[in-house]
């Protein structure tokens, strides 16, 4: 099991940054649980909150100051709510959450009372919820537990490389199986060997486009629309198909590769003069495959974008 600190998570931006997203799907290969506790979860949520409320007011400001010197068209500004609520929804799709136990609640006022770690300074609540989390938890499964927070002040030794004495103490004789780690980096690289792939193994490409072609489609049908694209009624063909990869790691009998695909799709646009058109796509996906027979195992596309092909 894999608890996640708020200080790991992103404040803006996508879920998925690339460290994230190698950690999800390294994860689900594996079969490993990445668990937020509760409270993670509410202070993510709020920060994201916070932080969007304050961009959007400096931006409502602007634009009130500038429609005074010329009438400016009407402009949607999602508020707070709504912001808080999709990256809840994002949290909950990504991962597991865990509430906070009621007797480690209690337990976590005490420690901030009394200036024990993780808490310090009469403040720290929140940590030792979150570690009095991850103990009980580890408690009840045996491990192996992986803990991971930035806040290097209240969970790390002197030497910022391993956890604080006082919370090794905290787990006694189940000390072993309980790792911490202060970065996501440094928790992927002991879960999973990073390699160097310069190609594709041949047709693997091919083969996972194949497997999702009707994702494809799907995400491609968004995309279309949101770039105020005409969208195809039918895809006649995939051409010029060329893929990267950005990182990759050895999981066992098995690869993992996060590629970058660019490829021109051919269709049929609708609209008052219906035509054949191109458009370039680029998106991620991972895959999955035995580094023996070079046979696919699993696909996960992630985000598209859309241009116009060159000709």
């Amino acid at each position: 099991m894999i608890i996640l600190d708020t200080s790991v998570l992103p404040r803006r931006g996508k879920l998925r940054t690339p460290i994230l997203g190698a950690l999800i799907h390294v994860c689900k290969t594996r079969g490993i649980e990445i668990v937020l506790p509760s409270i993670v979860l509410e202070e993510s949520v709020s920060a994201r909150g916070r932080d969007a409320e304050d961009v959007f007011s400096k931006l409502l400001t602007s634009y009130n100051d500038a429609s005074k010197y010329f009438q400016l068209p009407p402009i949607y500004v999602p508020g707070r709510v709504e912001v808080e609520d999709e990256w809840r929804t994002d949290l909950r799709e990504a991962f597991t959450i865990v509430d906070v136990h009621p007797d480690d609640a209690t337990e976590s006022l005490i420690r901030e009372a009394n200036r024990i770690k993780p808490a310090s300074n009469g403040r720290g609540a929140r940590d030792s919820a979150i570690w009095l989390t991850a103990v009980r938890h580890h408690r009840s499964t045996g491990g192996p537990t992986y803990l991971v927070s930035a806040n290097t002040n209240d969970f790390a030794d002197n030497n910022k490389s391993g956890l604080h004495g006082d919370l090794i103490q905290d787990l006694g004789d189940q000390n072993d199986g309980f790792h911490y780690y202060k970065s996501l980096d440094e928790l992927v690289n002991v879960l999973a060997s990073r390699v160097k792939i310069d190609s594709l193994p041949e047709g693997l490409l091919a083969s996972a486009l194949t497997e999702v072609s009707d994702s494809v489609e799907s995400v491609l049908q968004d995309a279309l629309a949101s770039e105020n694209f005409t969208p195809f009624e039918v895809f006649d063909a995939y051409e010029s198909v060329a893929g990267t990869v950005l990182r990759a790691y050895e999981i066992e009998e098995t690869k993992l590769a996060l590629v970058n695909v660019v490829m021109d799709i051919y269709g049929f646009a609708s609209g008052v003069n219906p035509t054949t058109e191109v458009r370039r796509v680029s998106f991620r996906v991972w895959l999955e495959f035995e580094w023996r027979s070079d046979n696919l195992v699993s696909v996960d596309l992630e985000g598209v974008s859309i241009g116009q092909a060159s000709s």
